[in-house]
């Protein structure tokens, strides 16, 4: 009988989407930092290369069950914490350059099941019960104000508080600008993830097609076999050949959305327990990480 191949990493990537291609980069950019502490110690220390690298080596690879990466525009843009993730890796001069204008001026995404439906939805909050109840309010302070006050002061209390949320407007403004040099910006899914191959390619990150991930075992603590005690046992398939392998890891890191109706299927969102409602069109990814007490 055949021996399975067999594989041992620190970490295992599951999914070579936004999430997963960043985590990779991420874990090189850790990486490269240790390989660039050890070396320092090296020149103070007369300390053996082996046994530091040997210590603090990270090593991890990414799986993605698809044979390509995804070419529809689904996410529509990174939140300023997201860009300065991005900014970290390098990657943030590259990512504003590669936009596309016509992206940056989109007001966002409308699904519905007709054209109708899609653009009936853009003006909905303009049916909201809850705005619509906060303008009448607003109508009547400013009546009452008006009713209250003579013509001349009303026009002055209107200047003075067009000023005063002027002002406002502006502190906010500043203090935004301040406290990140990262910004909104819209890109979508399929011109983003070619950009973090790309980058994550040319700094040798290992990342393989064609995998899909079957079972997901956690080893029990008392394994006699030191090189599997409480570590995960991950069976692969390539989708291509059919061969089967198994990788060892001490973490797993996945990220995936799936459909109510499919819950129940052997997906990496089911596999990895992360809990989502699982409607479509929910805008919130759900990321889990797991790993050695």
């Amino acid at each position: 009988m055949k021996r399975m191949k067999e594989e041992h990493v620190k970490v295992l990537v599951v999914g070579s989407g936004i999430v997963g291609l960043t985590t990779s980069l991420l874990l090189h950019q850790q990486q490269q930092q240790e390989k660039e502490k050890d070396s320092d110690d090296i020149e103070s220390s007369s300390t053996s290369s082996s046994s530091l690298s040997t210590s603090s080596s990270i090593t991890f690879k990414v799986i993605e069950k698809h044979s390509t990466l995804c070419m529809h525009p689904r996410s529509r843009g990174f939140n300023t914490r997201s860009m300065e993730i991005i900014r970290s890796l390098g990657l943030e001069s590259k990512v504003k350059e590669t936009v596309d204008q016509s992206v940056i001026q989109s007001t966002g995404i409308y699904s519905g099941r007709t054209l109708v439906q899609a653009i009936g939805r853009k003006y909905r909050w303009l049916r909201n019960p809850q705005l619509l109840g906060g303008l009448a309010v607003l109508v009547s302070i400013f009546g009452a104000i008006y009713w209250v006050l003579p013509g001349g002061w009303f026009s002055i209390f209107m200047i003075a508080l067009v000023y005063v949320l002027m002002q406002v407007a502006k502190k906010w403004k500043r203090y935004i600008k301040e406290s990140s040099t990262s910004s909104f910006t819209r890109i979508t899914q399929d011109i983003i993830e070619p950009l973090l191959y790309e980058s994550a390619k040319s700094r040798g990150i290992d990342i393989e097609f064609n995998q899909e991930m079957l079972e997901l075992t956690k080893m029990d603590d008392s394994d006699r076999d030191d090189n599997t005690k409480g570590r995960y046992r991950v069976l692969v398939k390539d989708r291509v050949t059919g061969d089967e392998k198994v990788i060892w890891t001490d973490y797993r890191a996945g990220w995936d959305r799936v459909p109510r109706s499919r819950r129940d299927d052997p997906t990496t969102q089911h596999l990895l327990s992360i809990k989502s409602d699982g409607s479509v069109g929910v805008v919130e990814p759900a990321v889990h990480v797991l790993g050695r007490e």
